[in-house]
């Protein structure tokens, strides 16, 4: 009856709640916009002019190591001196690791269900 009905939608609309944490956390995730700060065109394209910016930073950082490894010799040196940043990078873009901490946001920001009363 209503009551069936009634729980049914609570848990619908409990399941749609969960959904759209976990889609705003990817697009804040892939934009780089804090959720506190909101998903607003003002704050994706001053995102989208930073995220420019690190690619043509990284691009020019890029050069330089080209420059710097044009024989074998100067190409060891620099693959000693960065490996222990690049093992860093690989930690931090780790796939499992991101994905842990959204779940992680998930459960602290989903609903919860109300306790009931104890008689």
């Amino acid at each position: 009856g209503a009551i069936h009905w009634t729980v049914v939608q609570r848990a619908q609309a409990k399941d749609l709640t969960n959904e759209c944490v976990v889609l705003e956390m990817q697009m804040s995730h892939e934009f780089r916009v804090p959720r506190q700060r909101g998903l607003t065109a003002e704050n994706l394209e001053n995102s989208l002019k930073a995220a420019v910016q690190d690619y043509d930073e990284v691009l020019h950082l890029m050069r330089s190591d080209l420059e710097l490894v044009k024989n074998d010799a100067d190409l060891k040196r620099w693959a000693k001196a960065n490996s222990k940043e690049l093992e860093r990078h690989d930690e931090m873009m780790d796939e499992d690791a991101i994905n842990a901490m959204i779940m992680d946001e998930i459960m602290n920001k989903a609903p919860r269900k109300p306790q009931k009363k104890k008689r």
